[in-house]
């Protein structure tokens, strides 16, 4: 397998690929990534990686554009997922749904059939389908955050050794909490 192509930015914002010994634009990048060629972009004087920031960049530039992917509702949802336990989930269903409605794409383009959750009589482009697909994801974990943020927590030790069935204290929980011994008891 090749090695990745490697791409230096320097401090005046300019990329250097180092491979052609030339400077490249912020479409050239992109150009890379539509032939799938494997790149990684070095920053020239840490040396951090900086591939995700350019490849931001290039999700800017095609969000300024005439058709964006993205909703303003979802991408406020999307800053509002990081920092909390949905984060990775969010990310990884994200990833998820984009990787099905490519291949779904790509599908459609060779003749083999998969199964068709958008009718093409919706009318709808790829970039219309995955956009709204997208919408209804970040929806649904929209959802399962504020119900995992209004489920009951338990407020002391004692709720947490509440009987699930009868909402009272087991008999071995009652001789632990007033401080008695505790036997196990194994199962016949």
């Amino acid at each position: 397998m090749e090695a990745p192509r490697v791409i230096k930015k320097y401090p005046n914002r300019r990329l250097y690929d180092m491979r052609s010994k030339r400077y490249i634009t912020l479409c050239e990048v992109k150009i890379l990534v539509l032939e799938q060629t494997p790149f990684q972009v070095i920053d020239a004087r840490t040396q951090q990686d900086l591939t995700r920031c350019i490849l931001m960049q290039i999700i800017l530039e095609e969000e300024l554009g005439k058709s964006p992917l993205f909703s303003c509702e979802m991408l406020s949802r999307m800053i509002r997922s990081y920092g909390n336990g949905m984060q990775r989930f969010l990310g990884h269903y994200l990833e998820q749904g984009l990787r099905y409605a490519l291949e779904r794409s790509s599908q459609d383009n060779t003749g083999t059939d998969l199964p068709d959750p958008h009718p093409a009589s919706d009318g709808l482009s790829l970039q219309n389908l995955m956009g709204h697909h997208l919408d209804q994801i970040t929806q649904l974990f929209h959802t399962l955050q504020q119900q995992v943020n209004n489920a009951p927590v338990a407020t002391s030790l004692q709720d947490q050794h509440m009987s699930p069935m009868n909402g009272s204290h087991t008999e071995h929980d009652q001789s632990h909490l007033q401080g008695g011994s505790t036997q196990i008891h194994p199962a016949m």
